[in-house]
This record gives C-alpha cells, sequence and structure tokens, in this order.
C-alpha cells in the first residue's frame, strides 16, 4: 500500500489522503487501546510508509 503524500485536495486547509489515514489509523488504534487496556497494537507511519508493531512484528505496508 503506497501512501502517496501528494494525493491532496486543492483547496487550502482541507487534509491530503495521507493525514486523513493518519488520523483515521490514530482514532481506530486508541479506541482499542481504552477498549482492551493493552497497547500491544502501535503504528506510526514515515515517509508513506506505514509501520505496524504487533505483539513484537513488526510490519510495514509501504
Amino acid at each position: 500500500m503506497l501512501i502517496d503524500q501528494h494525493l491532496c485536495s486543492q483547496n487550502e486547509g482541507e487534509l491530503s489522503l495521507y493525514d486523513e489515514i493518519k488520523l483515521i489509523l490514530n482514532s481506530m488504534i486508541q479506541r482499542e487501546i481504552q477498549d482492551t487496556a493493552c497497547a500491544s497494537h502501535k503504528f506510526h507511519i514515515s515517509r508513506n510508509t506505514l509501520y505496524l508493531n504487533h505483539k513484537d512484528r513488526l510490519l510495514s505496508l509501504g
């Protein structure tokens, strides 16, 4: 999965696709952590690559 930061809106003030995905994932992760009281699912996005850390296994999508 390639997240292209150039896929952004032409309208100033609107979020790019990259930023929207980050916000959605952050919301999902925070909800899961609150629901399970467990921080076993973590992620970060760096240079168009999504890194997922799940139970000591690092997965990258990019």
